[in-house]
C-alpha cells in the first residue's frame, strides 16, 4: 500500500468539506448529501446539539480523533499544530480511501480535516476542497451554546478558530483551483451562485438550488450575533488576530460575508432591550451579572475565570495523559498481534518442513532401520 497517495483513487471526484466547528459544515454537508454526494455509508448519529445530525463519515471522524489524542489534543488546537504522521497511520489513511475508491463523487465532512490538509492532499492529489468560514464571534457562541467551553476557556475557543482558519487560507492561498472559500451565510443567502461556483471550479454538476436549500435549512439554526461596530472594536482588543484573519478571509472568498453592519448594530440595540426586559429568569439575571462584573470589577473576574481555569486545565491534563495512554495500549496491542501472528506463519512454515522432510524416502529409510 502506497504510503503517499493510492492510484485507486486518482480518477474518482472527491469533496472535501472542512471548516472550523461550529462554522455550518453540518448543514453544507446535509445539501451537498441531499444533492447526490456519497458522504459516507455510516455517519456520526444526530444529537441534541445537531438534531439533523452531523454527516460526518464515521471512520474518517475516529482517524483524526485518534491522531489528535494520540498527540494529547482536542478539537482546539493551538495556532503552532503541525502533524507528522506515522507510518501506521499513513496506512490507515490509505485503508479509508481505498474502500471508497468504488464511488464517482464522493468525500467527506469533518472539521478536523483543517488541521490535516496537505496530508489528504498528497494521498488525493485531484481532490477539492470547499472551506467554510463563519465569523469569530459567532462560532465563539455557538461553541458556548453546545457547552465546548465550558472547561476549555473562551480565549481559547477564538485561538482554535485561528488555528483552524489560518490553515484554510493558507492553503487556498497555495491551492487556488483546487479550493472555494465560502462564507457560510453567503452559501445560504447566494445558493444559485454557489452552485455555479462548484460547476466552474471543481465541475460538479450538482442540483444545489433555493428548493434544495428551503427543504433542508430554517434560519433558527445558523443564528448570527448582531455585533456593531464598537462590539467589533471590543472582539480585535480581545483577539486582534482573529479579527485580522476574518477580514482576510472576506478579501480572498469567492462567495464573503454579506452582512448589513447597520441592521447589525439596529439588533444589537433590539437585543439589549430585549434582554433588560425580559422576564427575570435565573439565566438573564446570570448574563446581567457577568455583564455587570466585566465593567465594574474587571480584575475580581479575571481572577476568578483564570482559577475556574486552572482547575479545568487540571482536570483536561488528565484526560489527555489517558488518551494518550490509551493510544499506546492500543498501539501495542497491535505490535504484539502482529509479532504473534508472524511467529505463527513461522512455527507453520516449520511444522511444513518437518512434514516434507518425514515424508523424505532417505528418512522413512532410516526409521526402518532402526525399527529393525
Amino acid at each position: 500500500m502506497c504510503i503517499v497517495h493510492c492510484p485507486l483513487i486518482s480518477m474518482s471526484h472527491v469533496l472535501i468539506l472542512t471548516g472550523m466547528h461550529r462554522s455550518a459544515t453540518s448543514l453544507i454537508a446535509s445539501l451537498f448529501q441531499r444533492a447526490g454526494v456519497h458522504f459516507g455509508a455510516q455517519l456520526l448519529e444526530a444529537n441534541s446539539q445537531n438534531p439533523r445530525g452531523f454527516f460526518e463519515d464515521v471512520e474518517f471522524y475516529e482517524f483524526h480523533e485518534r491522531v489528535l489524542h494520540a498527540r494529547g489534543k482536542a478539537i482546539l488546537v493551538e495556532r503552532d499544530f503541525h502533524f507528522e504522521p506515522t507510518t501506521q497511520e499513513h496506512a490507515r489513511a490509505n485503508e479509508l480511501l481505498a474502500a471508497r475508491a468504488q464511488f464517482g463523487v464522493w468525500g467527506w465532512k469533518d472539521p478536523r480535516t483543517s488541521l490535516f490538509l496537505e496530508f489528504w492532499r498528497e494521498k488525493i492529489p485531484n481532490a477539492h476542497f470547499l472551506f467554510v468560514y463563519r465569523h469569530p464571534f459567532d462560532v465563539l457562541l455557538s461553541l458556548m451554546r453546545r457547552n465546548q467551553l465550558r472547561m476549555l476557556g473562551l480565549l481559547e475557543g477564538l485561538e482554535a478558530w485561528y488555528a483552524y482558519n489560518r490553515a484554510l487560507a493558507d492553503f487556498h492561498t497555495r491551492h487556488p483551483q483546487q479550493t472555494l472559500l465560502c462564507h457560510s451565510y453567503a452559501i445560504i443567502d447566494q445558493i444559485e451562485t454557489f452552485n455555479r461556483l462548484l460547476r466552474e471550479r471543481f465541475g460538479l454538476e450538482l442540483n444545489l438550488g433555493a428548493a434544495t436549500r428551503d427543504a433542508q435549512y430554517q434560519a433558527n439554526e445558523l443564528r448570527r450575533a448582531p455585533l456593531p461596530d464598537s462590539g467589533e472594536k471590543i472582539l480585535r482588543r480581545v483577539h486582534a488576530d482573529a479579527c485580522a484573519l476574518y477580514a482576510q478571509l472576506n478579501e480572498r472568498a469567492d462567495l464573503p460575508d454579506t452582512k448589513d453592519s447597520a441592521q447589525a448594530a439596529a439588533s444589537f440595540d433590539a437585543c439589549a432591550e430585549m434582554l433588560l426586559t425580559q422576564n427575570e429568569t435565573t439565566n438573564a439575571r446570570r448574563s446581567l451579572l457577568f455583564g455587570l462584573l466585566s465593567l465594574t470589577a474587571p480584575e475580581t473576574l479575571e481572577a476568578f475565570l483564570d482559577e475556574q481555569q486552572k482547575a479545568s486545565a487540571q482536570v483536561w491534563d488528565k484526560v489527555y495523559e489517558h488518551a494518550a495512554q490509551r493510544e499506546a495500549w492500543r498501539r501495542t496491542a497491535e505490535e504484539r498481534a502482529r509479532i504473534i501472528q508472524e511467529q505463527q506463519a513461522w512455527a507453520q512454515a516449520r511444522m511444513a518442513d518437518l512434514e516434507k522432510l518425514e515424508a523424505h524416502p532417505l528418512v522413512r529409510a532410516l526409521r526402518r532401520l532402526r525399527q529393525v
